[in-house]
């Protein structure tokens, strides 16, 4: 186990971050809302400065146990959304864990960073201090993500609205972190795996969820509006002619979970 003095000497003073120049990327770690299922955490938000991870610690004497961990997600730069990280056991509720921002610093895509090895994917540090945040697994948060369990995928496109080549569709209920696709249409059929546009469409209930294809929509022409699924962590849509294996259609009672609307 290492010691307070050896966590203070790899990552400085455990503060987070406070302020930030606001013409920068400010990265943090946002856990207000966490869900948790077994082995599997999904954290709202990370705003990330550049590619890197999101590492999950286990806590002693309210320090995190480092530089061991327990796992871990690739986050791309920018603002990612419900993050979700497998760790090795299923978390354990009243224990806390800590949720820290590291960076690739080799450009490999592996998380590397390990006894021996702190001089590799480290902590991101923001004013003196690592971007983390701490989470205790609860009944509340475990029952968030069961609820989630109850939600039943679907797509509605009844009284869809269109502006050139932007569809504004009324409702969507997503079970899983996904996307919601486009696909045209030839002989009532739909043309896959080529898609003509997609929006992402986070776990939960959305309505007036706007998707823009790539030209105007043409009337007379009928359209289906697809539900998939991220299935590779990666927040972007992959599903494609030699890649159907990726970020597939939302299966429901045998069926895909879509809708066909036709342009007036």
């Amino acid at each position: 186990m290492i010691s307070r003095f050896a966590i203070a000497a790899i990552f400085g003073a455990l503060t987070l971050p406070a302020h930030a120049d606001s013409h920068q990327m400010m990265p943090s770690v946002t856990i207000d809302g966490v869900r948790i299922d077994g082995a599997m955490v999904t954290i709202p938000n990370i705003t990330a400065a550049e590619d890197g991870f999101v590492v999950i610690h286990t806590m002693l004497d309210g320090a995190p146990v480092v530089p061991a961990s327990i796992g871990h997600a690739a986050v791309m730069m920018g603002e990612n959304t419900d993050v979700t990280v497998e760790v090795n056991f299923p978390f354990a509720e009243g224990e806390s864990y800590m949720a820290m921002l590291h960076v690739d610093s080799n450009d490999n895509g592996m998380y590397e960073f390990a006894a021996g090895m702190t001089d590799v994917d480290t902590p991101v540090m923001q004013d003196g201090g690592i971007v983390a945040q701490v989470f205790t697994a609860s009944s509340e948060n475990m029952d968030a993500m069961a609820a989630a369990d109850d939600l039943t995928p679907i797509v509605v496109t009844e009284g869809i609205m269109i502006d050139g080549d932007t569809a504004m569709v009324p409702s969507v209920t997503a079970a899983a972190d996904g996307y919601l696709v486009i696909h045209a249409m030839s002989d009532g059929a739909p043309v896959v795996p080529a898609s003509i546009g997609h929006v992402m469409v986070p776990q939960g209930v959305h309505t007036d969820l706007p998707v823009t294809i790539n030209y105007p929509f043409v009337s007379g022409e009928s359209y289906m509006a697809m539900l998939h699924v991220e299935t590779n962590g990666n927040d972007t849509y992959d599903f494609a002619a030699g890649m159907t294996d990726v970020d597939t259609p939302v299966m429901q009672d045998g069926g895909i979970v879509a809708s066909v609307f036709t342009v007036d």
